[in-house]
């Protein structure tokens, strides 16, 4: 089977279902993680998708506290022999994109759209000591090993992974947890070959004080690069 998982906040509605129908006719099942405050506010969201489809929405216990992790939920449920792709709320995933996700999936890699390599330690900056960025809406033409593990659009088989869900994340920055997770491990991390925007970025559809995840740690520096 494979699953794709998205988490969101009240907020992002709108990106939320563009990115899980771009998703649902590629995968087997999407779950949606609620979290935030919603307020009653889910069901305006649950009420637009099919009622018979293979997207589920829920929302777990300790949802208010604002991590990226959480799109990482309840993955000790599934089969080690399944396919998980870990999705953005704020991205328009190409049709291709499942199939090409897996199809890189040798040898027991995580592969992914974006991801960075750092300098040679000491890091002084996270974001400024990083020796290679690949970026997920920029062209990327040959299979790139990375340490920094993008989660925007990542694919793994459980069994690769099989004691990771949100509880490993103890800080906003998934990324670079992501990135301890395969490191400890000896997980390597690929990024896969793409053309420029073949993952859509739908941030300019929503209003430009919406809340994000990058706003919540974007000026902690020394934790990120202490990490």
């Amino acid at each position: 089977m494979v699953i794709a998982q998205i988490a969101t906040i009240p907020t992002r509605q709108k990106t939320a279902y563009i990115a899980a129908l771009s998703l649902t006719y590629q995968v087997d099942r999407v779950r949606i993680i609620l979290n935030g405050d919603w307020q009653g506010r889910e069901n305006d969201l649950i009420r637009r998708f099919p009622p018979h489809g293979n997207i589920t929405c829920v929302m777990p216990d300790g949802h208010d506290q604002g991590t990226d992790g959480w799109k990482f939920y309840g993955l000790t449920e599934y089969d080690p022999n399944d396919y998980i792709l870990i999705c953005d709320d704020d991205i328009r995933y190409p049709k291709d994109f499942a199939v090409t996700m897996l199809s890189h999936l040798t040898n027991g890699r995580v592969v992914t759209v974006m991801g960075k390599v750092m300098n040679p330690r000491p890091v002084e900056s996270y974001y400024g000591d990083a020796l290679q960025f690949f970026k997920a809406f920029a062209e990327i033409t040959n299979p790139e090993q990375v340490e920094i593990v993008g989660t925007c659009g990542m694919a793994f088989r459980r069994g690769t992974c099989m004691d990771l869900d949100h509880t490993f994340f103890k800080s906003v920055n998934s990324d670079i947890w992501m990135g301890i997770y395969c490191k400890e491990r000896n997980i390597p991390a690929f990024v896969v070959p793409h053309s420029a925007n073949w993952v859509e970025n739908l941030l300019p559809l929503l209003p430009e004080d919406t809340p994000s995840v990058f706003d919540t740690y974007k000026n902690n520096y020394n934790h990120m690069t202490e990490l």
